[in-house]
């Protein structure tokens, strides 16, 4: 992600929690976490065992209406991948593990006053990352530097509320690339990053 795309979205996040606090009704904050479970969108792996992982951090669900609302999050995210592969003879075990901060904004429609549909972007600032290519012959380490520091993407799901905390299930899914040197592209190619994710959240303001 270059620095204007990244600029601008960052740009249309404060506009989008301006307004909505502007004209919120209600504001509540909290603390939630959950499960991650990852893998990669790239067509030519195909033998991918899912990452499972976890997410924690903070929310904010500002009621804009008396069914939407915006809530804006910040999270540290692990994702990543596990497969195998046999290429030209030669075979071998890949994990790749990513460490995100997600900054998710979802927009949403209560279809009740307990469940409620979300969609919105997020982004994410790569925190650290490791790769691990175990192959017959040796294996090659990759650290941060060989992945792109910024991601983003789209994200949904459901939530359920109750008085004091909120289940929910979401899914992330990546639009950029997350590869940036050539060993890692040759490796990855033009992998992006799939999440599925349950999380529990508690309030802790009315």
């Amino acid at each position: 992600m270059n620095k204007q795309l990244m600029a601008y979205i960052a740009t249309l996040v404060l506009i989008i929690s301006a307004g909505s606090m502007a004209r919120a009704q209600e504001v509540n904050a909290g603390v939630k976490g959950g499960m991650n479970f990852s893998t990669l969108i790239q067509n030519e792996i195909d033998d991918q065992d899912m990452r499972l992982g976890w997410q924690a951090g903070f929310y904010s669900k500002i009621r804009t209406g008396e069914r939407f609302f915006v809530m804006p999050e910040v999270l540290f995210s692990t994702k990543g991948v596990k497969y195998n592969y046999d290429f030209l003879g030669s075979s071998g075990d890949i994990k790749l593990n990513l460490y995100y901060i997600d900054v998710p904004v979802m927009l949403g429609f209560h279809l009740t006053e307990q469940l409620a549909i979300e969609v919105g972007p997020y982004a994410s600032y790569l925190v650290d990352a490791g790769y691990k290519d175990s192959g017959d012959n040796e294996e090659d380490e990759l650290d941060r530097d060989n992945f792109k520091s910024f991601d983003y993407g789209l994200a949904g799901g459901l939530s359920y509320s109750l008085e004091s905390f909120m289940i929910g299930a979401r899914y992330n899914y990546g639009l950029a690339e997350i590869a940036e040197s050539d060993v890692a592209d040759f490796a990855l190619e033009n992998s992006r990053n799939s999440v599925a994710q349950l999380y529990v959240a508690f309030r802790l303001t009315d």
